[in-house]
Order: C-alpha cells, then structure tokens, then sequence
C-alpha cells in the first residue's frame, strides 16, 4: 500500500500537469505526456536530472536505442535492466 501510494505521489511530482488528456476519458501516449521510454513502470522526463534518491525504490530500465531509450538519468549503472537496485 505504501509502496502504491508513493509511486502515485512521484508521478504527480515528476509530471507536475505534464499530463493532459487529449479528449474525455483518453489517455495521453506516454511520449505525449514527455514520458522518457527507458522508464516503462513511472513517466520520468529526461529533465530535470533525477537521481536513485529521489526515486527511492528499484524501477525497470530499457536500453534499447531503436526506441529512444537512452537510460538518460543513469539509474541502471550495471545495465542489468533494474535501476536504483540496492546493493
């Protein structure tokens, strides 16, 4: 539940009214919203830089440059697929 809770929150924080709806009941695409495609489980920009503290739990990271994803904030250091991991 907490976790649940404090992925809604940094959503809202991070896309602070970046998200918009293009007609009733629609949700914008995530590249609409400026969703960066490395982050497929939150809607992380590439700006401003983030860092593993200001996520503050594991996230699934792309590296795949066919589709833009760049790993822009660095959060997958191993290139395991897995950013902000604990070690």
């Amino acid at each position: 539940m907490t976790l649940t809770l404090r992925r809604i929150a940094l959503g809202s924080l991070l896309t602070l009214g970046v998200i918009g709806f293009g007609s009733v009941g629609t949700p914008p695409s995530a590249s609409a919203q400026g969703c960066d495609p490395s982050y497929p489980e939150v809607c992380l920009g590439a700006y401003p830089d983030l860092d593993c503290i200001d996520i503050g739990y594991p996230i699934t990271v792309i590296h795949d440059p066919a589709i833009g994803a760049y790993d822009p904030h660095g959060l997958d250091a191993d290139f395991d697929g897995i950013g902000c991991e604990s070690s």
